[in-house]
């Protein structure tokens, strides 16, 4: 039975009632919702099958990872994971593809070699610090932006052209 609580406004702790042999293994997740991203850090070392699960409902019932922005994922404080806890991490990055994306930042030696080894570093890019993901995330907001921008000028060009040339654009 895994159960979710709240830990002050955006920090969540799971624990696992029944792992056998284990005892209460607990994962606190931090959520901080910042002007240009989502910031998500693990206050624990291991990303196994229990803290996966409590990843995963952690970052599906947080309305600040759901926003329009960017979500960096803070590996600093883990140091262990297994393909339950990589399974999380993409079926997250998958979820949110739609609306936004992950970046990766603060994976120690052994992570990164297991993201080599399962491929993952060819899905999600992986930062050395927290600093180069930030900018980052500011740098494809932006883009983002100027996207949308000049999405409304085309759509505002179009219309001009539309009208000089007789059509309406409401048919």
């Amino acid at each position: 039975m895994n159960i979710i609580n709240w830990l002050g406004n955006n920090m969540l702790a799971g624990r696992n009632a029944g792992c056998a042999g284990r005892g209460d293994i607990e994962m606190i997740i931090e959520i901080t919702p910042q002007r240009d991203c989502t910031v998500v850090r693990s206050k624990t070392g291991r990303m196994d099958a229990v803290a996966a699960a409590s990843f995963r409902e952690a970052m599906f019932r947080n309305k600040a990872v759901r926003r329009d922005c960017p979500v960096i994922l803070d590996l600093h404080g883990v140091n262990y994971i297994d393909d339950n806890g990589l399974g999380a991490i993409l079926s997250v990055m998958q979820a949110m593809q739609e609306k936004t994306e992950m970046l990766l930042c603060g994976a120690g030696e052994n992570l990164k070699k297991i993201f080599q080894l399962t491929r993952v570093d060819g899905v999600l890019k992986s930062y050395e610090s927290f600093d180069e993901a930030e900018q980052e995330a500011r740098r494809r907001i932006q883009r983002k932006r100027e996207g949308a921008a000049a999405g409304v000028r085309n759509a505002s060009m179009l219309q001009n052209i539309l009208r000089r040339i007789g059509v309406s654009s409401t048919n």
